[in-house]
C-alpha cells in the first residue's frame, strides 16, 4: 500500500514544475467539442509562462500573438514546449544498429 501510495503521490504531485519565462503548450480542451477533428493536434501554443498563482495555476502569453493572454490555467494541463531543432537532436543519438556484424548480415556462418 505505502508503494501504491508513493507512485500516485509521483504522478499528481506537480505544483511548482514550470518557471516564470518557460515555453509550454496547453491542452486544447475545445477539440473534443468539435465534430470530427480526430486528428487535429491535443495541445496548442506555444505559450510563456507569465506569472505563477496559487494552487499550481499560471498566467499564460502567447509567443505569436502578444495581445492572447491567458489569465489563469492549471499546471495539470501544461507541458513544457520543445522546438522542432531539439526535437530533431534528440533523434540524432548515437544508438544505432550495426549492420556490417555477421548477426544482420543475412548469411549464413560456415559449420
Amino acid at each position: 500500500l505505502a508503494k501504491q501510495k508513493q507512485q500516485y503521490d509521483a504522478k499528481h504531485a506537480r505544483a511548482s514544475l514550470f518557471e516564470i519565462g518557460a515555453k509550454v503548450v496547453k491542452k486544447d480542451f475545445l477539440r473534443k467539442k468539435r465534430k470530427g477533428g480526430k486528428l487535429d493536434p491535443k495541445w496548442v501554443g506555444p505559450y510563456i509562462i507569465t506569472a505563477k498563482l496559487s494552487k499550481g495555476f499560471y498566467s499564460l502569453q502567447s509567443v505569436a500573438n502578444s495581445s492572447d493572454c491567458i489569465k489563469r490555467v492549471n499546471g495539470a494541463h501544461l507541458k513544457m514546449f520543445y522546438s522542432s531543432e531539439h526535437q530533431s537532436s534528440c533523434r540524432n543519438s548515437p544508438h544505432h544498429f550495426n549492420q556490417s556484424s555477421p548477426h544482420h548480415s543475412g548469411q549464413s556462418s560456415p559449420h
